[in-house]
């Protein structure tokens, strides 16, 4: 194995520079702005369309209601909270409908 005189060190800034505009210049170099260079694309999976719709969605929501949340925690320590099981059921059928469209 051959050792380079400057025992791997980085290269001089003015030899690192050569180097990059060397690059540059050459067609398919993997340099932006290169000539024949493509632009870059992204295409997101369907799941990351849905991922995306989701978050729209949820930021779109109103801020948590401070007082429903206390006054329902203020009824649980009561031992004063009532929770309809049919009620209940239903929304979790209702939400499973919309997650399995």
């Amino acid at each position: 194995m051959k050792v380079d005189s400057n025992d791997g060190a980085i290269p001089p800034r003015s030899q690192a520079d050569g180097l990059r505009d060397a690059n540059r210049s050459r067609p398919g170099s993997g340099v932006p702005g290169s000539a024949g260079e493509a632009a870059d694309s992204v295409s997101l999976s369907a799941s990351a369309q849905i991922a995306s719709a989701v978050t729209v969605t949820i930021s779109a929501q109103p801020e948590v209601d401070e007082a429903r949340v206390a006054e329902i925690r203020s009824a649980i320590e009561n031992g004063t909270y009532h929770v309809d099981p049919d009620k209940l059921a239903s929304q979790f059928l209702e939400l499973e409908n919309i997650i399995n469209q």
